[in-house]
C-alpha cells in the first residue's frame, strides 16, 4: 500500500483557506497541483462548508488513487 501525505490548510472561517486554494489551481476546475515535485489533489471545501461530505471523502480516500491531498479544514 502507498502511503500518502495530507497537508491541511487550517484556519477559522472566513480566514482565506478557500481563497488559498484556489489560488493554487488558478482553473475552479483543476484538482490537482504539482509542489515540489509531488502532485497533490486538492480538496477545496472544508469541514465547515459541508461537513458529512468532507468526512465522507476523508473517510473514503484512497492511498492508491490520491496519495498526496491538501485539504482546507476548520478547528
Amino acid at each position: 500500500m502507498t502511503k500518502g501525505r495530507v497537508v491541511f490548510v487550517v484556519g477559522h472561517a472566513r480566514w482565506g483557506k478557500s481563497r488559498t486554494l484556489r489560488a493554487l489551481t488558478i482553473n475552479p476546475h483543476r484538482r490537482r497541483i504539482q509542489l515540489g515535485g509531488v502532485e497533490f489533489s486538492i480538496r477545496r471545501m472544508s469541514n465547515d462548508d459541508r461537513p458529512d461530505e468532507f468526512y465522507d471523502f476523508i473517510r473514503d480516500v484512497q492511498p492508491a488513487d490520491k496519495s498526496d491531498l491538501i485539504v482546507a479544514f476548520l478547528p
